[in-house]
This record gives structure tokens, C-alpha cells and sequence, in this order.
């Protein structure tokens, strides 16, 4: 590996930001759509996050090791967040996959490989856009992962909301072909080892006991997260999210996994729930019955439209 001009890379400074550069782009369809977790581990996501700390380390296929050479990567599972979580870092019976902005996911069992490009994202440089596109690339995956393990019926998060979410809405996408079991720390940062050991405990409770935890409603973590301050929490975005979710009552809400993702149902669930919605919220702004600063805080996409519009009529 080339080690020629390190130095020390800024938390401020952005780099390779985007899901659609060449070395994330390769990473993702030629890596990632080609890895499969053993079919004996539990899957277990969790989320990116600083580890600047661990850049320019001599490394040997990506451990630390006297005699290797400067790899100037980051490694996020040796970052602090994950340090807060060794009870699931430290399991080898466990499969370690981490849920990246911009390189979609990052399994712990091939952080080094030399392909696995590096990355900082400042969260200035989020964008609706490329949350979209994560949520999209791991939906993908995930119906992949269906087909090739039909078996596995189980996934599992430990972490903040923010990625939580990003995996939450990437099953549904998939038609929820997984049941998902979390936890979530109660006051960020410090709680993660709280979080991380009681997502052992319920991973081995299922696997030995068969004991299925009740899990909290989806819309009790999204009001949640809409309230926090974190740094990651792209507030427009999700805030439009919520807006156009709509609870469903049928059994692919209460997350409970399907075996055959039936397309077309899903297409007729959202025409009969969501696009109602959402054509109610059209008929406001059109109307005039929905202010601007309403439409700011919920659906920024469409009040920039009728924006536009009005200053075309001027």
C-alpha cells in the first residue's frame, strides 16, 4: 500500500463523501454484493462513526501488527463507539457488519481488505440524496442476502437511531423479509454498553431459548430521534419520513418476516395508505390550506415546487 504522504486527516475535512465515487461504487457492486455472512452467525449491524485515532497503524490484512507497513485508513471497529460495545465486538459467534455512509456496509471480517476504500464525511456533508441511496443500497442487499440464506430469519442492531433507522427502512423496502431485533442506547455514547450487552442477551435468548423480545413501535423511535440533537440527525430528511409513514395493521409492520416478498401486495398497500397521504398533503398546498412554515418543517421537498411555481405565475 502506498504510504507516501500521511498525515494526520481532520475530523473537519471531507473525503471520498460520495456513494458514487469510483472506489465505492467498485466496493459495493464487486465487494459487497458478493459477501455472505456464514450461515451459523447472527448477524449483527452496527453503526459508523469517528475513529480517526486508529489511521496510519502498521497493519498486516488489516491487523495491527509491528512488522506491517502504514495502512492510513480508519478502522471503525476499533473506534471508541465500538469500544463501548465489546460484549457483540468480542463474540466471535457473532457476524459483525457495519452500516456506512458512503460505502453502504463494512463487515468486520474484511475491514482490511485492500479494496475497502477510505472515507470521512463531516455530517454537513449528509444529504437527502445520499440517504436515500444507502437506504436503497442495503434494501438491495438484504433481498439478496433472503435468496441465499432463506433460512435466516433473524437480524439484529445495536447503536444509535440515526443508522437504526437507515436499516429499519431498508427491510421495509424489502418487504421486511427479516424480523429485526434492537437496542438502542437510552442517552447516546455512554449507554452503549448497556445496549450492546442486553442485545447479547436477547440474541442468545432467541438462539437457545426461543424467546422472541417485544420490540418498541417504530413510531415511538422516529418521534424520538425528531427530538434529539445528535450530529448525524438530518433533520428535513426524516422529518419528511414521518410525515408519509403510515402504520400499517397488518403483520409486515409488527416485524415479522416474510418468506415470499410479495411485490405487488406492498405496491397496493402503499396505493391504498400512503399515496392517499400524500395526496391529502398535495390538496393543502395547492389549497392554500398548508402555511410555508408548515411545509418547512414537514415536506421541504414540495413546498421548494410550489415555491417555484409561484415565482413562475409572477
Amino acid at each position: 500500500m502506498n504510504t507516501t504522504g500521511l498525515k494526520k486527516l481532520e475530523e473537519t475535512e471531507a473525503v471520498n463523501c460520495s456513494f458514487f465515487s469510483e472506489i465505492n461504487m467498485f466496493w459495493y457492486d464487486q465487494v459487497i454484493l458478493n459477501y455472505l455472512p456464514p450461515e451459523d452467525k447472527e448477524l449483527v449491524f452496527l453503526p459508523c462513526g469517528r475513529a480517526n485515532s486508529t489511521r496510519n497503524k502498521k497493519r498486516i490484512r488489516g491487523k495491527r501488527d509491528p512488522n506491517g507497513i502504514l495502512d492510513p485508513r480508519k478502522f471503525i471497529s476499533e473506534g471508541t463507539g465500538h469500544d463501548f460495545m465489546k460484549s457483540v465486538r468480542e463474540d466471535n459467534g457473532l457476524e459483525k457488519v457495519i452500516l456506512s455512509e458512503p460505502l453502504t456496509l463494512i463487515p468486520y471480517a474484511i475491514e482490511g481488505h485492500p479494496a475497502r476504500p477510505d472515507y470521512n464525511l463531516p455530517p454537513e456533508y449528509l444529504s437527502i440524496q445520499g440517504e436515500r441511496c444507502f437506504i436503497n443500497q442495503v434494501s438491495q442487499w438484504l433481498l439478496l442476502l433472503k435468496q441465499k440464506q432463506p433460512n435466516r430469519t433473524n437480524i439484529f442492531y445495536v447503536g444509535g437511531k440515526h443508522h437504526f433507522l437507515i436499516l429499519y427502512f431498508a427491510n421495509k423496502r424489502a418487504g421486511f423479509p427479516f424480523r429485526l431485533i434492537f437496542s438502542l442506547p437510552a442517552n447516546g455514547l455512554k449507554d452503549y454498553t448497556a445496549a450492546a450487552d442486553t442485545l447479547v442477551k436477547m440474541i442468545y435468548g432467541i438462539t437457545e431459548k426461543n424467546i422472541i423480545p417485544e420490540m418498541p413501535a417504530i413510531e415511538e423511535v422516529i418521534s424520538k430521534f425528531l427530538k434529539s440533537r445528535g450530529r448525524y440527525t438530518h433533520r428535513r430528511f426524516w422529518k419528511e419520513v414521518i410525515v408519509f409513514h403510515v402504520p400499517s395493521s397488518k403483520e409486515r409492520e409488527a416485524n415479522i418476516p416474510t418468506i415470499n416478498v410479495d411485490g405487488m401486495e406492498f405496491i397496493k398497500e402503499i396505493e391504498a395508505v400512503d399515496l392517499n397521504f400524500a395526496n391529502a398533503n398535495y390538496a393543502r398546498i395547492y389549497s392554500g390550506e398548508a402555511g410555508k412554515a408548515d411545509l418547512k418543517t414537514s415536506i421541504p421537498t414540495l413546498l421548494d415546487f410550489a415555491e417555484s411555481e409561484e415565482q413562475e405565475n409572477d
